[in-house]
């Protein structure tokens, strides 16, 4: 069973030169997810079945393979068209990002009686565990769902029209998408009001995001402009009529007309498919069709619904109209990024008119590295791949200190670091799939289980909540499968931001002795960090564990059961927010969690 106190504390395993992160629970993290982008943990007890072994494995060759990404915007969890999302991310290889405006706290809810804020943290928490299975990386606003909207011009009166532009703006400015989506077209056909806002969202970003009169501020904290390429919005579900077109919310039919937010066009009549997404598509490594695996994550909203089932195996697509376009295509596509490089020579294009033959260079070896490692691939024997993707790590490593000192532009080193930083993440995590590494990291027992049945009572559930100034054990058993020797360089230990909901002060910490914020104003998260490293040990196989003990860490062969090093003491700090939440009852909420 997992530990709860994970909530708090995540560790960073380090493997050859890369660092493998995964959290303080009862897990075994073989790797990040194939579908992340940093070195942040991920907060599940275990991989999906999707994510692990060969797999996994197969979906981050693909994702070094291609620069592809893609943001969807939606107003609520559940809004999200997951097959799409789930057949661009795990069947295209494409860095795919969610943002959702707000949390759904004003929605229904089956299943207990939560609501208002206790539903918004629901649903936060069902929409993380949805996302997992589209294989997103997820982000909010700061809005709140205040309840049913039949217009759009209430949802933005109560949330305001700048307000919501600036935190979609701000989300395209740190992810960096080549295209941006919406389920929603901003118009009658969406019903609800806050869905109405989503879609007119998506595409006036389109241009601001690139705008450097539109929200400056955003560029003076550090961030910097950013052009998609593309903007779609999927084909409304309602077709229009004799009637016109139907609105939902308020059970009247009106012109059949859209406005075109991109540049201020209206389009008469319906919309046209300009791409479809064939959802139904049969992926044979994952054994399911991407929608299928889709329904699997939305069945995780249980609250709006009571779960979803699991829909037949058949053609499905899903159609999307192109409202803008930067490069020249076809009125029919046959996938969102026609037109656009999305091969690692790509990544050179963001350099456009300077010297980058060091670049090119650079990203065709990157590029032959990944090519190589996937026709080298093998399900039986993923290890075989290991040395070409610690090879491909290290070039662009090197490649990344050459952009650094080179003489590009300051947005160009910018915009090209970004993208080499992904591939650097991904090769880390391939690595680390390749060879089948695992851990499990528990907060350790006041005293461990003994006698015969021992070994079915391990890693039982412990406190919830770390207290400041508390001290406890963390153990660490750490396993490498293969006959490939792997050194162990050492267990970090870090404590995830966090927020007191209850106490605060306008300088970011928790604290009695300080005046308590008004609740409106918006606090700076702190983290509250220990970091303990362990001694380096010889290149070994096998397992090994981190138990506490006075001797010397040693190692034992792949044949043995155990090796010894210290158990890692962990302290809250006095001032340590002694317990982590990503929602705020005023409506504040941090971007990415």
């Amino acid at each position: 069973m997992t530990s709860p106190s994970s909530k708090i504390l995540s560790i960073i395993f380090a493997l050859l030169s890369c660092a493998l992160p995964f959290l303080v629970r009862s897990v075994l993290a073989k790797a990040q997810s194939p579908n992340a982008v940093g070195s942040r943990p991920i907060p599940a007890a275990q991989a999906l079945a999707f994510d692990r072994g060969a797999a996994a494995l197969w979906q981050s060759l693909q994702k070094l393979h291609t620069r592809a990404s893609l943001l969807m915007v939606t107003a609520h969890p559940d809004d999200e068209d997951g097959g799409m999302l789930t057949y661009e991310s795990r069947g295209q290889g494409g860095r795919v990002t969610l943002l959702t405006l707000n949390r759904g706290e004003g929605g229904a809810n089956v299943m207990s009686s939560d609501y208002f804020d206790a539903l918004g943290l629901v649903r936060t928490e069902e929409l993380l565990a949805a996302d997992r299975y589209y294989g997103t990386q997820q982000f909010w606003t700061r809005v709140c769902d205040y309840g049913f909207s039949k217009t759009k011009e209430e949802a933005l009166d109560k949330w305001g029209h700048d307000r919501v532009l600036s935190d979609v703006v701000r989300v395209i400015r740190m992810t960096r998408p080549l295209v941006l989506t919406s389920v929603f077209v901003g118009g009658r056909t969406d019903g609800h009001g806050n869905h109405q806002v989503a879609g007119q969202m998506a595409q006036e970003a389109f241009k601001a995001a690139g705008d450097p009169a539109m929200f400056p501020e955003q560029i003076t904290e550090g961030l910097r402009l950013w052009k998609p390429i593309k903007d779609y919005a999927r084909v409304p579900f309602s077709p229009v009529t004799d009637k016109g077109i139907y609105d939902y919310a308020d059970g009247k039919y009106y012109p059949a007309e859209f406005r075109n937010y991109t540049d201020g066009s209206v389009i008469q009549g319906a919309l046209s498919a300009s791409v479809e997404i064939p959802e139904g598509e049969y992926n044979p490594l994952l054994g399911l069709t991407y929608a299928q695996i889709s329904r699997l994550g939305l069945g995780q909203q249980k609250s709006q619904s009571g779960g979803t089932g699991l829909p037949p195996a058949e053609v499905e697509m899903s159609p999307y109209h192109r409202f803008a376009s930067l490069v020249s295509v076809s009125e029919k596509e046959a996938f969102f990024f026609d037109g656009i490089d999305v091969s690692l020579m790509g990544i050179a294009s963001l350099a456009q008119g300077e010297d980058s033959a060091f670049l090119k260079e650079g990203l065709s070896q990157i590029n032959s590295l990944v090519e190589k490692a996937m026709n080298d691939f093998s399900a039986q024997r993923p290890e075989a791949i290991a040395s070409t993707l610690a090879a491909g790590l290290k070039r662009t490593s090197e490649l990344m200190e050459k952009v650094a000192g080179s003489g590009l532009t300051p947005d160009s080193k910018y915009d090209v670091a970004y993208e080499l930083k992904v591939k650097q993440s991904q090769f880390g995590s391939a690595l680390a799939e390749s060879l089948g590494i695992s851990m499990l990291a528990t907060v350790a027992p006041e005293k461990e289980p003994t006698g015969p049945f021992a070994r079915f009572l391990r890693n039982q559930p412990t406190f919830e909540v770390a207290i400041p100034g508390q001290t406890f054990w963390v153990k660490v058993h750490a396993t490498n499968p293969t006959n490939l020797s792997v050194q162990l360089e050492s267990a970090v230990l870090s404590l995830r931001q966090a927020r007191d909901t209850h106490k605060r002060n306008i300088d970011g910490p928790s604290t009695r002795r300080r005046k308590q914020a008004a609740p409106s104003r918006e606090i700076s998260p702190r983290m509250c960090a220990s970091q303990f490293k362990l001694p380096p040990t010889r290149a070994s196989r096998g397992p090994i564990s981190l138990a506490r003990t006075s001797s010397r860490p040693t190692m034992t062969s792949r044949n043995r059961r155990t090796s010894i090093y210290p158990w890692l003491p962990i302290r809250c700090p006095p001032d340590c927010i002694s317990y982590s939440t990503a929602y705020r009852s005023n409506c504040h909420r941090w971007f990415n969690r």
